[in-house]
């Protein structure tokens, strides 16, 4: 998915008595908050600043519940669903240009893809992607494009790894380094799918070299367990010691990424109490990525594996409870066959 441009903020909260103006920068404000993953703070901004907008809806009223949406699906809130529907629903009525639209289909895309609806996901973001072709919006559609191979590269990793290579090419056209950064991690998360592990370290590794990305601290958590997975503990422990501000972010995909190299890294050491206590942090925040969300996908098995290793029969069956509270649907294949590969005989 997306990772976040960190941002200095000065200010303090605007009331919800002030003016259109005023609620226009306190939405900048709330944007720029939820860039650099303080999402409560950024929280309070855009919800003050939705409600004035929305008193005379315009095509700042759009852009206001825009971020609003963003920041819920982002954190994965009960609240993501109705505005992100909101947000498109008044974008239509309003008759905005396609670039935003564009930009509103990926957000409800984002949020299917989180709820385990991934059909209608892909959906969303092929509209998305047509709209941003329209108007020639390189960004718009490598978004759209970065976001439909994570829906798909689930059950089809070589579609995936396509759609995410169309997304790298677009996003460096349009100079979005942070997405493009995203875009590559999506073409090595497909490559490890098709068991070609060499090309997907290859890939992380020229997006430093070629594309400068060194300094993104998504990719570099992604490489840190990546390397970690293929046993390279001194690499994987150089790539986490550089993460700086990703390990104070309130996001759950930045958590998340930090946790699963975290316990990859303790599992090629040959710690698995580390290592699961790792893996369950980053299947806790299952609940706002989704299930089958690539992080959770590889955290899962990691903690039934490290709980088994350790004979912990309760915490196994915890794990096994929790993948039955999902449809067949929502569970990714690798999802599908760990239970039937754990064993939780005493």
């Amino acid at each position: 998915m997306i990772n976040r441009t960190k941002r200095c903020i000065v200010g303090s909260k605007i009331g919800f008595g002030f003016s259109r103006e005023a609620a226009r920068a306190q939405a900048t404000m709330g944007r720029a908050l939820r860039l650099w993953g303080r999402h409560g703070e950024a929280r309070d901004q855009l919800t003050a600043a939705a409600e004035v907008l929305r008193a005379a809806p315009d095509s700042d009223a759009v852009r206001a519940l825009a971020e609003l949406a963003v920041l819920e699906v982002t954190a994965g809130s009960p609240a993501a669903d109705a505005l992100s529907a909101d947000a498109l629903a008044l974008a239509q009525a309003l008759a905005v240009d396609d670039a935003t639209l564009a930009h509103l289909f990926t957000i409800r895309g984002i949020w299917h893809s989180r709820a385990g609806r991934r059909l209608e996901a892909a959906s969303y973001f092929r509209e998305a992607a047509r709209l941003a072709t329209q108007v020639g919006d390189n960004f718009s559609l490598g978004r759209a494009l970065l976001n439909l191979s994570d829906a798909v590269t689930v059950t089809d990793p070589a579609a995936g790894a396509e759609a995410a290579r169309a997304a790298a090419g677009h996003l460096r056209q349009a100079g979005a380094r942070d997405h493009l950064a995203v875009a590559v991690t999506n073409v090595a998360q497909a490559l490890l799918k098709t068991g070609d592990w060499d090309s997907a370290e290859s890939e992380l590794a020229q997006a430093v070299d070629a594309d400068g990305l060194g300094d993104i601290e998504f990719l570099v958590g992604y490489r840190a367990w990546v390397a970690a997975l293929r046993g390279d503990t001194p690499a994987a422990q150089t790539a986490l010691a550089g993460l700086g501000d990703q390990w104070a972010t309130e996001d759950p995909q930045d958590r998340a990424n930090i946790a699963v190299a975290e316990a990859f890294t303790a599992a090629a050491r040959r710690q698995p109490a580390v290592a699961l206590r790792h893996a369950r942090a980053a299947v806790d925040l299952a609940s706002a990525l989704g299930i089958s969300h690539e992080l959770s996908q590889w955290a899962w098995p990691l903690a039934a594996r490290s709980a088994h290793e350790l004979a912990d029969t309760a915490i196994v069956g915890e794990l096994l409870v929790l993948l039955d509270g999902y449809q067949p649907g929502q569970l990714a294949p690798m999802l599908w066959a760990s239970p039937r590969s754990v064993d939780t005989s005493p």
